[in-house]
């Protein structure tokens, strides 16, 4: 386990008073006008933004083995499902009245667990769209902890706050003094649920490095210690679009059971555990691997 520093931007573009407009023209247009919005814009953005264009072209050509042409042809398309994505979350926020289609494999786990005295934890990541799960995943049982970046746009922000709030969501957001860690033993203490997405290593986090995609990379080791030191139960959760306003939810249950192992074993088989997941639907969407920098970076 190391120190890591950050490489990575975190926040949506457009700052506050571009997010409130979209916000707003979104509540009169129907998303395939604003999907064409992102076609236009996307050979301008692609231009303007060299470094998460070229990482994203690696990841094609390199993780994923694709012929030059190819790599170039996907890296375009993920730059547009991902402006597609960040559409669908600007127009939920915006209260527009709109209805996404759902498919599920495992989400039976995430109801399963909510019958149970004991907190449990959600681990996704910056693939698909993990933030519609808090406005998705709808029940009264136990309020969900979700961690959020804190130098995201205040509009943004507060949508949020106040959209989550319909949904049992409480937003967490990460501070420099780290007071965020003991909101989060709290809400475990009380048999609450935390989501959080652990594919980034954020400033000074200690990092642990796992084979991913075939090659080493780094992982933030925060939530594994987190799950392990509190003996809960942990379900990975990622939620992909397919077409149009349909997803598909996928969720498996990923705690390790393992008794005769050392704490330090523990983190690293619920990290290996994790990232077979996130390989899974990485590869089944390719185009949704939204992690804008040299992932692989030593």
């Amino acid at each position: 386990m190391q120190e890591d520093n950050r490489q990575w931007q975190g926040r949506t573009d457009g700052g506050n008073f571009g997010l409130k407009f979209l916000l707003w023209i979104l509540k009169y247009i129907p998303l395939c006008i604003a999907y064409s919005f992102v076609a236009l814009a996307l050979p301008f953005y692609l231009l303007c933004r060299p470094k998460s264009r070229n990482a994203i072209y690696s990841y094609f050509h390199k993780q994923l083995s694709y012929p030059k042409g190819k790599a170039v042809f996907y890296t375009w398309a993920q730059h547009f499902v991902f402006g597609q994505i960040l559409m669908d979350k600007l127009a939920v926020l915006s209260n527009k009245n709109i209805k996404f289609s759902f498919a599920s494999e495992g989400v039976e786990e995430f109801y399963k667990l909510l019958e149970k005295k004991e907190g449990y934890m959600l681990f996704g990541a910056h693939v698909g769209n993990f933030e519609i799960a808090g406005y998705l995943l709808k029940q009264d049982v136990k309020r969900i902890n979700s961690i959020a970046f804190g130098g995201e746009e205040e509009i943004l922000q507060q949508y949020r706050k106040r959209k989550f709030k319909e949904t049992n969501v409480r937003v967490l957001t990460v501070t420099d003094d780290m007071s965020h860690l003991f909101s989060l033993n709290s809400a475990i203490d009380n048999g609450e649920i935390i989501s959080l997405t652990c594919d980034r290593s954020a400033g000074s986090e200690k990092s642990i490095k796992c084979n991913f995609l075939g090659e080493p990379a780094k992982f933030p080791v925060g939530p594994f210690a987190l799950a392990i030191t509190k003996n809960v139960e942990v379900l990975s959760l990622f939620i992909m679009k397919e077409k149009k306003k349909n997803y598909r939810i996928f969720v498996k249950n990923i705690t390790v059971h393992q008794e005769n192992i050392n704490k330090k074993e523990k983190i690293q088989q619920l990290a290996t555990n994790y990232i077979k997941e996130l390989e899974k639907v990485v590869k089944l969407y390719p185009t949704q691997w939204f992690n804008f920098y040299d992932f692989w970076k030593n």
